[in-house]
């Protein structure tokens, strides 16, 4: 999980030379309550390429909504499985091939087991020697002969989460490998945000899209967070104002909200989109002692911070 999809937790009430502790709400098996048919679509690709029925499906949706949950509960599950990884990032976002080199560098072990044309092709790709720029088709016929070659061992899992920063040449040599995964004992799974310009997304391949969670399941996580119960008003008005986002409900949930003298420094990558605007009516200059701790964080995350606070001091 990157830094921009953790929401931190500080405290405003240190004294002003006091150092103030920070608490990081990470993502875990929390995030997971009401996502059963997904985990059971999930699993069922994973069974098959266990018994060499090759699966590929990308897992799309908004920051919070426990794409990563799902990710790590799969890795979990792996069992007798390979697991190879890769995660994309902003700051190699430009880095040709870099989110390749972080997948297979488990395998390069195995890369004398490929014809010497698609080995040169794979080996300058990764800068594990020089030479001239090889043709993009033969760095993806090269990877999926690598990872065919090591499925032939153990059944594999393929896990990409952030798909939607991976470096283009990565994401198309995926894009590339999924549409030719058949008969091998692989399982390509992507996570990423739904951005147009993901290269990953919207083309062709399956597809599973995550949305916020229903009023059930929503009540029951912000049950599990305040350790209890809560009023079914406050866990309805709370859905309302997250939109089922697991993150934001974690967030926004009365074990998580302002107390006396502390306040929220949430990060911005938690679903500006579904949450700004949603808790308008809880003006900040509502709050009294907190309107300072809140005004300091971003729009989307100041009204979520507003109305949950809001909602269970009223309730």
């Amino acid at each position: 999980m990157s830094f921009l999809d953790t929401v931190t937790v500080a405290s405003q009430c240190a004294l002003p030379n006091q150092v103030t502790p920070l608490v990081v709400l990470s993502y875990d098996r929390s995030m997971l309550v009401g996502r059963e048919p997904e985990q059971q679509r999930i699993a069922t690709l994973v069974a098959g390429a266990r018994v060499r029925q090759s699966g590929v499906l990308v897992i799309a949706g908004e920051a919070g909504i426990g794409k990563t949950a799902l990710l790590e509960d799969t890795a979990r599950k792996a069992d007798e499985m390979q697991v190879l990884r890769a995660s994309g990032s902003e700051f190699e976002a430009g880095l040709g091939f870099s989110g390749l080199h972080q997948l297979l560098l488990p395998t390069l072990g195995l890369l004398d087991h490929l014809p010497a044309q698609l080995r040169d092709a794979l080996e300058i790709a990764l800068t594990l020697r020089s030479g001239p720029a090889p043709e993009r088709f033969a760095v993806g016929v090269a990877a999926l002969s690598l990872l065919s070659r090591c499925a032939e061992d153990r059944p594999l899992l393929l896990l990409i989460d952030d798909a939607h920063l991976l470096d283009p040449a990565t994401a198309e040599t995926l894009r590339f490998v999924a549409r030719r995964l058949v008969a091998d004992p692989i399982a390509l799974l992507a996570f990423l945000r739904p951005e147009p310009d993901a290269i990953l997304y919207a083309t062709g391949l399956p597809t599973l899209e995550l949305t916020g969670l229903g009023i059930d399941a929503a009540t029951t996580l912000i049950a599990h967070e305040a350790g209890g119960a809560s009023s079914p008003d406050s866990a309805a008005a709370l859905h309302r104002a997250t939109a089922g986002n697991p993150l934001a409900i974690i967030a926004g949930s009365p074990a998580r909200a302002c107390a006396a003298g502390t306040g929220l420094a949430l990060s911005r990558r938690a679903s500006e989109s579904s949450i700004a605007g949603r808790s308008a009516k809880y003006p900040v200059s509502s709050m009294g002692p907190h309107a300072i701790a809140i005004a300091g964080l971003p729009s989307a995350w100041r009204c979520l911070a507003t109305a949950s606070r809001a909602i269970f001091t009223a309730t």
